[in-house]
């Protein structure tokens, strides 16, 4: 049996999303398809009809997939981050990161005491916990994007 390629099942992902909202009407015209046109395209059981790239990228950007954007980002081995909102001076990037590590390692220690040797990480913390822990994670991650991108100028 032929192993199924990440990409089809991605493919099917986009259909899936689509036809749940009925949202195949309403993003053909602005492609340029008729309805059954572009259904079919996304449908992967037609051989004939495969869904091209730039399609795919453009009904992407258009219904706002992320989730889609994800799953390749992840097909490939790759996460997805979102582009930080602005990016500061290298030295007040360098302060904000130090700080925001500070905060990730003080708020990591305090958790430490919750997880017991054979759960898996977060199994016993609660999900105020989960919120701010992820919420520090995810500042600190977008702000380390900002300093790399402001070293490498």
């Amino acid at each position: 049996m032929k192993e199924e390629s990440p990409f089809l099942y991605i493919q099917k992902a986009l259909h899936t999303q689509l036809s749940r909202s009925r949202e195949i009407s309403n993003f053909a015209p602005a492609m340029g398809k008729t309805t059954t046109q572009l259904a079919k395209e996304l449908k992967t059981d037609y051989d004939r009809n495969k869904l091209g790239f730039a399609d795919a990228v453009h009904l992407i950007a258009l219904t706002d997939s992320i989730n889609i954007v994800e799953m390749i980002a992840q097909a490939v081995g790759h996460t997805l981050m979102p582009c930080p909102k602005e990016c500061k001076g290298s030295l007040d990037l360098l302060r904000e990161v130090v700080v925001l590590s500070e905060s990730v390692g003080k708020l990591c220690g305090e958790s430490a005491n919750a997880l017991s040797d054979n759960s898996d990480l977060g199994q016993e913390l609660s999900a105020r916990e989960r919120e701010k822990l992820t919420g520090l994670i995810n500042q600190l991650l977008s702000q380390l994007v900002c300093l790399k991108w402001e070293l490498k100028q």
